[in-house]
């Protein structure tokens, strides 16, 4: 992996890598979206960025926080429905006291024209952004980002992705691309993203 540089933004602390079943759960196809705000909620315990909580919600939890407030029917607690960039703004506002910003891109040239607003947050705030689509459904969490200002669809994402099942070990999950650099231009150009970015 890179190493930082003048080109070369990461999280700016220590973070948990939450991935599918880290927890004894079982969420394979539909628990990315907790896992990633997971992650991001490891950022800010660890770093100790609110002073209103230290705990990592568990999906239940999290399920009930949105009923809670109004955004999900009661059904929704120990459903296996997906949550997004939306509610994870939401979950992070509620229990940590911290606001997001959220940009939308509609596709993939939309997100080349995003590219150095996402790098100035890790410049700026440093904190993970959870990444997620329409198409391209599957939650990732951003750590980290590499610009190429001569050619910027092959700037790069860190992705540390939450869709790994099994016992994590840095060499499985870089041997097997579960936490890699992607360049702009491999995500799906006819996808919109959301990108969620805590301000903390």
């Amino acid at each position: 992996l890179y190493q930082p540089d003048e080109k070369t933004r990461l999280v700016g602390g220590d973070y948990d890598y939450y991935h599918y079943g880290c927890d004894g759960v079982n969420d394979q196809g539909w628990g990315c979206g907790y896992r990633s705000l997971q992650t991001i909620a490891s950022y800010i315990v660890n770093n100790e960025k609110s002073s209103l909580s230290q705990v990592i919600p568990t999906i239940r939890h999290i399920q009930q926080m949105l009923v809670d407030i109004n955004d999900k029917p009661n059904t929704f607690i120990d459903s296996k429905e997906w949550i997004g960039s939306f509610e994870i703004c939401l979950c992070l506002d509620q229990l940590y006291g911290i606001p997001s910003k959220i940009i939308h891109v509609n596709d993939g040239e939309d997100l080349i024209k995003k590219v150095k607003t996402i790098y100035d947050h890790f410049n700026r705030v440093g904190s993970p952004i959870m990444m997620g689509g329409n198409i391209d459904s599957a939650a990732k969490t951003l750590i980290g980002m590499r610009i190429n200002d001569k050619n910027i669809k092959q700037s790069q994402f860190l992705v540390v992705d939450p869709h790994f099942y099994g016992k994590a070990d840095i060499q499985t999950l870089q041997r097997e691309h579960w936490v890699s650099w992607r360049t702009i231009e491999s995500f799906i150009s006819e996808s919109f993203y959301n990108f969620c970015l805590p301000q903390c």
